[in-house]
């Protein structure tokens, strides 16, 4: 099996499930969009508070600490029973995977961004 083969493969499941996937491609920007409208609203009243009120600063990055212990996927696994399964849950995943890259490695959203500190 070569990799024309294999690219002949790909092209024809292109070819026959064309619709299927950009279906999943809209599904996929639609839960981008609305999990960082979400995160917005929430971070950006914080945030805005947080530069104001340190007890709240602190707060804050204390409580985003506490959820990062916890790993999405688990938390995913436990939220099932309560909120089942399709939309909500996948927002759910989605929002505390890039919350936690964001928390982790900030300088992927942009270069010149720095690290959060209280201290500073």
């Amino acid at each position: 099996m070569g990799s024309g083969s294999l690219l002949g493969q790909i092209i024809q499941y292109f070819q026959t499930n064309s619709g299927q996937y950009w279906q999943y491609v809209g599904q996929h920007i639609v839960l981008t969009v609305v999990t960082l409208v979400i995160s917005m609203i929430i971070a950006l009243p914080l945030g805005y508070i947080g530069s104001r009120i340190k007890p709240v600063a602190q707060f804050c990055v204390m409580f985003a600490q506490l959820l990062r212990i916890i790993p999405s996927l688990a938390l995913l696994f436990l939220l099932i029973p309560f909120i089942g399964t399709g939309v909500v849950p996948a927002l759910i995943d989605k929002n505390s995977l890039e919350s936690y890259i964001l928390q982790k490695e900030p300088e992927l959203l942009h270069p010149s961004v720095t690290k959060f500190s209280l201290n500073g």
